[in-house]
């Protein structure tokens, strides 16, 4: 039954896990889909090897290009981490040595 019950409440939603050129992290983004054609996202990022991600980015709703394409993009440095709409960056997250640990 509970199963049931979460299953009508959790929005479709796609995946994407993206690895840092240097293996030292991972991003998840999540695209959610409330309401018809109107997508939401969140950003996780992790390093590498760990269980627990951490919510970097909640954008409720994205309703400023209509059927955007979102993705994540890595630096070659694995220094920054970009969101892409349409291959346009709308948000980065730095990512620090200590972030590692």
């Amino acid at each position: 039954m509970a199963f049931i019950a979460y299953r009508i409440l959790t929005p479709p939603q796609n995946n994407q896990i993206l690895n840092a050129p240097d293996g030292t992290h991972q991003a998840r983004l999540k695209t959610f889909y409330y309401t018809q054609n109107i997508p939401s996202y969140k950003i996780y990022t992790r390093p590498t090897g760990t269980l627990l991600w951490k919510n970097q980015l909640y954008l409720p709703s994205y309703t400023n290009t209509p059927n955007p394409t979102a993705s994540l993009q890595w630096t070659p440095d694995s220094q920054r981490l970009d969101l892409l709409i349409n291959q346009s960056s709308i948000w980065h997250h730095i990512t620090l040595p200590s972030d590692s640990h």
